[in-house]
């Protein structure tokens, strides 16, 4: 073997696996020849294995102390240590017997404490370096297939062999050690038996897992808990999500993924900690997941980064309350912000996109404005500081601006409903810029400002049909608030320090808007009955909230984080303490930006300036989209049809004609899939239904996965043909509002083509 003249870790551990099985059978082979008299070939196979022995417990001498000094296997040197002491004992016992011809005796030295102790240490020094990385390719292979997601953040993930190091556990079975940012070496399962850790684990959970139909499952380590929780209910949706990669690259060495995860149970495996993949797991399962849920953890993963299992915990409340949020928003909402994006279209075409501002404000401070009651008592520093930043009105805020005389040097507009319409009635806002999105309640933009112009928001599936949006249009991230698209229209033009203003996200001694603001007395009332929440605010007590709120204010914290090279401010005095922002007061403000001139006419000269219509060309491409939408809807409406009348006979067809029942249904599939794939469908009825769809998608997989006849068709009925009656009920209503925004448009060409229209 390997001696200390050359020297590679790697290739004299190689060497030592490879030695040990042949090491273990002149073993087996000498012990037995020990129990019954030598013949004449004993003693060279005995002097072989002594030799063997020898040369063993010499190389494993070197090893350690190479173990020692090398941090790639450093945590190997204690059981590799305990290995050379061990050998060295039973080396100096097998002497013994074999001086005293005691051969049964050592015989048993050989079978029961040295084979046992070079099996242990094969298991201590696990496969060959290239088998761990062929299995870790075979891993990613599979992954890339089965959890594309998964693969994305693991495939360029580099092993790090220092910090993560694979070593067995006294049965085997492989264990690893994770050493912490103290310096601090974790075993991450029981260094005896990790299987039966594992069952104890899924054993104290039963009575929590006996009556549900889901598992979130924080954390896979080496895959045991998976493992268990797969084989003692394999009923159960499981749902993954592990933050360590490196742990995750650890397990590929040792484990086949695909023995242990594909099967249809289970739903979603995420890695990393990467927050948008970490909210799109939380999506995924509360838009497929039926039935109760259990959430469980790996109890290790507390030892390696106990703040972050805390914010995938809390990570996890918002993004549920979002969802639910999102979807009663659809609810309430839906109808409006399709007719909005179909309306909105005549000013789409006919004014320019914010694209060409981008940068063009560079060195130019932002403050954005909401209607918090802090707004009052800053509000002569702010009309002092218009003459050193750019002012820019969120959403309602325009009023209470007005209200004290204040004109803005920018609005924007976003929300869909009646209520932001009345905001804006009766406003003399005609000669400020108005950014708008198109979901925009169309009313607001109706005659309002003569300088328009518009963003886009990713979740605006109608726009982004309608318009043929690409990647060089501005799609700005969806948000809860119109502060949220206020910044991101402040960063895309290049402001130097966006500063917030009146932002108090919270209700403040039981206030809740500042004075000027469109609120009745009612609706204060309803608000502070139910700001049951607090949060904490900028002077370290706490704010009354509601859950609305807290949504709104978590949401403009991840919309900041978007931006680390740019500085946010927060000057409100009393509202909630907003993070990534540092908090100055306003005056503060006012005296450090005292030598930056903004003109009042900032924001018109630099719109006609930079801004443009979009070419002729494209105007007409997007005209003649928007004027093919009835022939589409009336194709579409057909179809519908077509599956209704089909989805009607399988009842009958399912008791009496089972072959035919089946046929058909193979045509409702076909015809259906061609339905939902539609453009009408995707662009229209995602928003319009999204509730029933979402409904329709959970039901989805029972459908599916029936196999008696009768109740596959009854179900085939109830659930494809709940969802096509909701479709048939809408069409008519979405057939004049695509023919009501046609006309919009032709008015709108006409309007401008006389010369009338806004602005650019």
């Amino acid at each position: 073997m390997t001696t200390e003249v050359s020297f590679d870790m790697n290739e004299v551990l190689d060497e030592v696996r490879d030695f040990l099985p042949r090491l273990l059978e002149a073993g087996d082979s000498v012990a037995s020849m020990l129990y019954n008299p030598a013949g004449h070939n004993f003693w060279p196979l005995f002097g072989d294995l002594v030799q063997g022995m020898d040369d063993l417990y010499r190389t494993m001498q070197t090893v350690l102390r190479r173990l020692r000094e090398d941090g790639d296997h450093a945590l190997l040197a204690v059981p590799v240590e305990q290995f050379v002491e061990d050998l060295a004992r039973r080396f100096g016992e097998l002497n013994r017997y074999m001086d005293d011809e005691a051969y049964s005796d050592a015989g048993d030295c050989i079978r029961f404490d040295l084979q046992p102790l070079f099996s242990q240490l094969a298991a201590i020094l696990g496969e060959k370096e290239e088998i761990r990385r062929q299995r870790l390719q075979s891993n990613l292979a599979w992954l890339k297939e089965r959890f594309p997601r998964a693969y994305a953040q693991l495939q360029h993930a580099e092993r790090d062999r220092t910090r993560y190091i694979l070593i067995p556990s006294r049965n085997g079975s492989m264990n690893v050690a994770v050493r912490t940012a103290e310096g601090k070496d974790v075993y991450f399962y029981s260094r005896y038996e990790p299987e039966s850790e594992a069952a104890r684990w899924v054993e104290a959970h039963a009575a929590e897992l006996g009556s549900k139909s889901n598992i979130i499952l924080y954390g896979f380590g080496l895959g045991y808990h998976a493992a268990e929780l797969t084989r003692t209910y394999p009923d159960l949706n499981l749902h993954i999500y592990e933050p360590d990669l490196q742990l995750l690259l650890a397990a590929m060495e040792t484990i086949d993924l695909k023995a242990l995860l594909d099967r249809p149970q289970v739903k979603d495996f995420v890695v990393g900690k990467d927050k948008d993949h970490r909210d799109g797991l939380f999506y995924r399962f509360m838009k497929y997941a039926k039935g109760e849920t259990a959430t469980l953890s790996i109890p290790n993963y507390d030892k390696l980064d106990a703040e972050w299992k805390r914010a995938f915990v809390e990570d996890a409340k918002m993004a549920i309350q979002n969802y639910v949020s999102h979807e009663n928003m659809y609810d309430k909402y839906g109808l409006e912000w399709t007719r909005n994006a179909l309306y909105n279209m005549a000013y789409n075409i006919t004014t320019p996109p914010i694209t060409g501002l981008k940068g063009k404000l560079a060195g130019v401070p932002a403050v954005i404005v909401g209607a918090g009651p802090s707004l009052e008592r800053d509000i002569e520093t702010l009309r002092r500081l218009k003459r050193h930043a750019l002012i820019i009105a969120a959403g309602s805020s325009i009023r209470a601006l007005k209200h004290f005389g204040i004109d803005p040097h920018l609005i924007v507009s976003m929300d869909g409903g009646y209520a932001n319409y009345a905001v804006f009635q009766n406003m003399e806002i005609q000669d400020i810029p108005l950014l708008y999105v198109p979901q925009v309640e169309y009313r607001v933009i109706d005659g309002t400002s003569r300088h328009l112009f518009h963003v886009f928001f990713n979740t605006d599936y109608i726009t982004m049909y309608l318009m043929g949006l690409g990647a060089d249009d501005p799609v700005f991230r969806s948000s809860h608030s119109v502060t949220g698209t206020a910044i991101q229209a402040a960063v895309w033009m290049g402001c130097s320090e966006v500063i917030l203003a009146g932002q108090d996200l919270s209700y403040p001694v039981d206030q809740i808007y500042a004075e000027g603001s469109l609120y009745a007395e009612e609706h204060k009332r309803d608000v502070l009955s139910r700001a049951v929440l607090q949060v904490e605010n900028v002077a370290g007590g706490y704010n009354r909230t509601t859950q609305s709120m807290l949504l709104t204010l978590r949401d403009i914290e991840e919309i900041i984080a978007m931006f680390p090279q740019t500085k946010f401010t927060n000057t409100s005095k009393h509202g909630a303490k907003i993070n990534r922002t540092e908090w100055e007061d306003m005056e503060s403000v006012l005296n450090r930006l005292g030598r930056t001139d903004v003109p009042e006419r900032v924001m018109i000269d630099a719109m006609a300036e930079h801004l443009s219509l979009y070419p002729e060309e494209r105007r007409q491409a997007l005209t003649h989209r928007l004027f093919s939408l009835p022939s589409q809807l009336e194709e579409f409406e057909r179809a519908i049809q077509h599956v209704r009348r089909n989805l009607a006979k399988l009842p009958e067809l399912s008791r009496k004609k089972p072959d035919k029942c089946v046929n058909t249904m193979v045509s409702v599939e076909k015809d259906w899939g061609q339905a939902v794939q539609s453009i009408v469908f995707n662009t229209f009825f995602n928003v319009l239904l999204k509730r029933e769809i979402s409904h329709f998608d959970r039901e989805l997989p029972e459908v599916a996965g029936e196999t008696n006849l009768i109740r596959k068709a009854d179900l085939f009925v109830e659930v494809v043909g709940r969802l096509a009656r909701a479709i048939e009920e809408k069409i008519p209503l979405v057939r004049d509002m695509v023919r009501h925004a046609i006309e919009r448009l032709e008015s709108r060409i006409q309007i401008n083509a006389s010369g009338d229209g806004h602005h650019v």
